[in-house]
């Protein structure tokens, strides 16, 4: 849908570009690559594709990419624990190791092969040096993969060339308890530009229900750089990496006194862009990353290594006719820990490997009407093959009008949980768990009004083998659920005056699940349609009444979340950030966020630990050539 404003602009003096002057109907020829993975105006996207901006970010007060999501309509995101840790889902299924959503920053997968889900804890860079977030609902498996099953999230980091000078970001709060950040970059020569930065954060944990400190604190530090060079005309390479170190006291699973989570790690990586011709472009991909964590009392340990190199070639056989090809090798290593830890995997070394193509066939058929065909076939070491087809029609009925509809199969891989798991105690890994499915229908439109815009999207979704919990002599997971998803989001924008921005966001999901026949599970389904939000609606308005001050307020509902004794009450919160920009190049911000309640539940864990509290802090932003 219509993003809330524009990428920074590439001035080393200018701290943001400015959201309020610009047209809505330039805002839908942004370009936007996750959907066909080649560049489109939003507009003409056959996909639900939602575009979080730089500016969306900074005006929001947001600390770290999850926070970064909330408003995006379908995404549900809660804190769990502490600030620095949250479960984010799409169109449901959400969880704690939430394992349907694919992440991406500037193409890296983010998600692990131990759980097939994100470490939100561990996902971070420098907020300001990222352009865009692009969020798909529904699957995006045919161009990204087997864990793209209920949506994908995309970041998308600024050129180096977009962050030339120097920028000072540090600030206090009373959860947020310090953070800062620094950012350089400049030329190198002919060649190209080069940027770095360093960051370091404190976020305090959340309350229990008596309003007693949790001590869930999390101490966190990351350094990164990224070198865009121009070698020859039609050449661009990209080199960047980064390297993080941190620490959380977590009472989820470890008591008091028994030490600090753990985490650090590290990836670099390179792309490659070639014009070979007109019409012919090669990219190529890779990388290596890192990660390290370990869990005292509670006994967890992983070191894990990440490889991954993916090409592909985006190729035009005539001016309506457009096919984008390519494949993919990804190596995953990891090293768990060994009894008495509590959480055992059998074997506790392996090595994983996929390997994948894909092809994507674009038409364009006349009378505004374009046939998108594809699929991705990928092979893994659990389950073999995996072929995931897809089919999109959309078509521009007027020049204010675009239409699309898509059918689409993905699948979940089994993840090394599922079938390696030996914990002493609750379900054991399956050696014959299968893939999870799902077949997704979908439909929508984009509207261009005088002074607005409507985005809407509807969906029905099919799931089978689903993950159950088998009752036996030891308890397993196996493949008993089945299930069904209905719902849609809405997203307007309304520009009512110059200096004012409205966005009103509401998603509705209907997520309904039962064991298939021979399956002994009794607990899971019911999990599963209550894990998410039936309801979910937000207001966001954006108020520029000088050049020196700005506005923005992020009103949102959340409907109750889980049943029983872990029902999660409904709630309504009120965000809001107050910018005075003293000089071009220093602006200072008051933020506060959940405003409405001293402390509230967001997330289905246990309640002594997961109250979010009311907070405000005060921020400092200082650009410098």
């Amino acid at each position: 849908m219509l993003v809330a404003g524009v990428a920074a602009a590439s001035s080393p003096t200018a701290l943001s570009a400015d959201l309020t002057q610009l047209p809505l109907e330039d805002l839908l020829k942004i370009e936007v690559t996750s959907v066909s993975r080649h560049s489109e105006p939003l507009l003409d996207a056959a996909a639900a594709v939602f575009v979080v901006t730089a500016e969306d970010i900074r005006r929001s007060g947001a600390r770290s990419i999850a926070e970064a999501l909330r408003g995006v309509p379908g995404i549900f995101v809660a804190r769990i624990g502490d600030l620095n840790t949250h479960e984010v889902s799409s169109r449901g299924f959400a969880d704690r190791l939430s394992n349907k959503l694919e992440v991406l920053i500037d193409g890296r997968t983010a998600y692990t092969p131990l759980i097939s889900g994100v470490a939100w804890d561990t996902l971070d860079t420098f907020l300001p040096d990222i352009d865009r977030i692009e969020v798909i609902r529904g699957p995006g498996a045919t161009l990204w993969g087997p864990n793209a099953v209920n949506g994908v999230i995309n970041i998308v980091t600024k050129r180096a060339s977009d962050t030339r000078g120097s920028l000072l970001q540090a600030g206090a709060g009373t959860e947020e308890r310090m953070f800062a950040g620094v950012r350089s970059g400049g030329r190198i020569g002919d060649l190209g530009d080069l940027r770095a930065y360093a960051k370091r954060y404190e976020r305090d944990g959340l309350k229990d229900v008596a309003g007693n400190d949790t001590f869930n604190v999390a101490r966190f530090s990351q350094v990164g750089l990224r070198a865009d060079l121009a070698p020859a005309k039609s050449h661009a390479l990209t080199l960047s990496g980064d390297a993080y170190d941190g620490e959380r006291e977590d009472q989820f699973m470890v008591p008091p006194g028994a030490g600090d989570v753990q985490i650090s790690g590290g990836n670099v990586g390179f792309r490659w862009d070639w014009q070979v011709a007109e019409g012919s472009a090669v990219s190529m991909q890779a990388y290596y990353d890192q990660t390290r964590r370990f869990i005292p009392n509670v006994a967890f340990r992983e070191r894990r290594d990440n490889g991954d190199f993916h090409i592909q070639h985006h190729l035009a056989l005539a001016p309506s006719h457009t096919v984008v090809y390519g494949g993919a090798y990804r190596y995953s290593h990891d090293v768990t820990g060994e009894p008495p830890l509590f959480f055992v995997f059998s074997p506790s070394v392996e090595t994983l490997e996929y390997y994948s193509a894909f092809l994507q066939d674009q038409w364009a058929l006349g009378g505004g009407m374009k046939l998108t065909l594809g699929s991705k076939f990928e092979h893994n070491d659990y389950t073999g093959w995996e072929i995931q087809p897809n089919l999109r029609l959309g078509a521009r009925l007027t020049d204010a009008v675009f239409a699309w509809g898509a059918v689409s199969r993905a699948a979940r891989t089994p993840s090394r949980l599922d079938r390696a798991l030996a914990a002493p105690i609750g379900e054991r890994g399956n050696p014959d768990q299968d893939t999870e499915k799902l077949v997704a229908y979908e439909i929508g439109t984009r509207i261009l009004c005088e002074c607005a815009t409507i985005d809407l999207a509807l969906f029905w979704n099919a799931y089978d083998d689903l993950r159950s919990r088998e009752t036996g002599a030891p308890p397993r997971f196996g493949n008993g659920i089945k299930g069904r998803g209905t719902g849609g989001e809405v997203a307007v924008a309304w520009q009512p005056a110059d200096a004012v921005t409205v966005r009103w966001s509401y998603a509705y999901l209907d997520l309904e699940a039962e064991s298939k026949p021979g399956s002994t599970d009794t607990t899971e389904a019911a999990v599963i349609e209550d894990s998410s939000p039936r309801h979910q609606a937000g207001i966001r308005t954006y108020w520029q009444p000088s050049p020196a001050w700005n506005a923005a307020a992020f009103l949102r509902y959340v409907s109750e979340v889980g049943a029983e004794a872990r029902e999660i009450p409904a709630y309504a919160e009120l965000n809001a950030r107050l910018g005075w920009r003293l000089t071009e190049q220093v602006e200072i911000a008051l933020v506060g966020e959940n405003l409405f309640d001293a402390q509230h539940a967001e997330a289905r864990t246990p309640t002594s630990y997961s109250e979010v509290e009311r907070s405000g802090l005060v921020e400092v932003n200082w650009s410098w050539d």
